[in-house]
């Protein structure tokens, strides 16, 4: 996963980072308060996961759910509260796993980014459910003032994968052979320049050697999302 940034003036934004861990049976939490994450004449934009790794102490698993997901979240400037959460499990439940997490709290000047189409800004979420393909999309995110827009930042949250019905139904597990979550061709629409444009794709293959189908899977993917003036 990348991240670029290019401030064009001091006291633009500021990044505080976050970089833990956890252990659990199956799942495991990770609690953090940055007391000074969003100054004063600054909004806060979101969470961009810089690093994100999930293993087993229990040796190698038939895996039913996969996540590391943003559980909570508390903006009281210049406080920021987060709970993330982190899932590696199999249908029993009972494996010992760990998790690994960086991620950035970004603030930004409030005279800088304009609102988009959220009522959680700048939460946004794609929901995927019983789906076997890889998939593959083009997000248009439309201005809600309609102006054209400069640029756009649109940074990776969370991750949810699972062969359960969503959130949690009866259990499935599978061998998994292949694991797609990606992002690219970030642009700005020739034809809208009120729209900003990114490619995403997602998998979760159960057959080895065919990079396109597997079982049913369920997906919710978050990104934080702002125009920039």
């Amino acid at each position: 996963m990348s991240f670029v940034v290019v401030l064009t003036k001091t006291g633009v934004a500021k990044f505080s980072k976050v970089d833990t861990g956890c252990n659990g049976v199956a799942s495991c939490a990770i609690t953090r308060a940055i007391p000074d994450a969003v100054p004063a004449g600054m909004q806060y934009i979101g969470l961009a996961t810089q690093h994100w790794a999930v293993g087993s102490h229990s040796g190698p698993l038939v895996l039913s759910t996969l996540a590391g997901l943003t559980d909570s979240l508390t903006v009281k400037p210049p406080l920021v509260n987060v709970k993330y959460v982190c899932e590696l499990a199999d249908a029993s439940k009972k494996n010992t796993m760990f998790c690994e997490w960086g991620a950035t709290v970004i603030a930004i000047d409030k005279g800088e980014m304009d609102q988009n189409a959220s009522p959680i800004f700048p939460q946004l979420s794609f929901l995927g459910t019983g789906t076997t393909f890889a998939q593959f999309w083009t997000e248009h995110s439309q201005n809600p003032s309609h102006k054209a827009i400069a640029g756009f930042l649109d940074a990776f949250e969370g991750l949810f994968l699972s062969y359960n019905t969503y959130p949690y139904g009866a259990p499935a597990q599978y061998q998994i052979w292949s694991l797609e979550a990606s992002v690219w061709n970030f642009g700005i629409s020739s034809s809208a320049p009120d729209t900003a444009l990114t490619d995403f794709g997602i998998f979760l293959g159960t057959q080895f050697g065919n990079a396109n189908m597997g079982q049913k899977y369920t997906f919710q993917e978050n990104r934080a999302f702002g125009f920039l003036r």
